[in-house]
């Protein structure tokens, strides 16, 4: 027996719920078949945003989010990998280091 709430009811709730998660876990996979100029995890979150998680570098803050298509990303030197988890370790930095699609190093 189903227990009415609003207008969806609690059964549909916890499938759609549970359903946003697994679409989240299986978004945030590591990237283990894209040829990239780094050793480090990149995990997709979006087509056109990248995370390198805490656990890449010690020190690290917050996470490192690289807007960038996956060809832009392929592209990009093992520098700008370095580079963004360095500003990552950057004290009073909050939330993201963030590289935008041009990020080069140097």
């Amino acid at each position: 027996m189903r227990v009415e709430r609003g207008k969806r009811d609690v059964f549909e709730t916890v499938v759609f719920h549970t359903l946003l998660a697994h679409r989240a876990f299986l978004a945030c996979r590591p990237l283990h078949n894209m040829n990239l100029n780094t050793d480090m995890t990149v995990n997709r979150i979006t087509d056109e945003i990248w995370e390198i998680p805490l656990s890449e570098k010690p020190g690290m803050l917050v996470p490192a989010r690289i807007y960038a298509t996956r060809e832009i990303l392929q592209a990009m030197d093992s520098g700008v990998f370095d580079q963004v988890t360095n500003v990552a370790c950057l004290p009073g930095i909050r939330r993201y280091a963030l590289c935008m699609p041009d990020g080069h190093w140097g």
